[in-house]
C-alpha cells in the first residue's frame, strides 16, 4: 500500500517526520452498545493545512457482521421467548 508521512512533534521541541499507519483496525460503536462491535479497517488521509480524514476501508463489510452480532445478542437475551415462539428474530 501507499504510506503517508506527516510532520509532527516527536518530543518537547523536536519536529520530525512520522509515518502514518495504514490501514488501522478500529472498533467504533456503530450499533447497539450491548452487542459485540465489529472491528474493521480504516485509512487515514492527510493534506496540507491540518486537514485529515478517516475513511472506511472494508467496503461496508462491518454492516453484515454487526447484523449477525445483534441477532446473536437478541437470540441469547430472548432465548425463552424465541423458544416459545413469542418472538421471531429475522436477520
Amino acid at each position: 500500500g501507499t504510506t503517508q508521512q506527516v510532520t509532527a512533534k516527536t518530543g518537547v521541541a523536536t519536529v520530525g517526520g512520522v509515518v502514518v499507519p495504514n490501514p488501522v483496525e478500529l472498533t467504533p460503536y456503530r450499533t447497539f452498545a450491548e452487542a459485540e462491535q465489529p472491528t474493521s479497517q480504516f485509512i487515514f488521509r492527510f493534506r496540507e493545512g491540518m486537514k485529515a480524514g478517516l475513511f472506511e476501508a472494508d467496503g461496508g463489510a462491518w454492516k453484515n457482521k454487526a447484523i449477525q452480532n445483534v441477532a446473536n445478542y437478541l437470540n441469547e437475551q430472548l432465548a425463552d421467548e424465541v423458544k416459545n415462539e413469542k418472538v421471531t428474530i429475522i436477520a
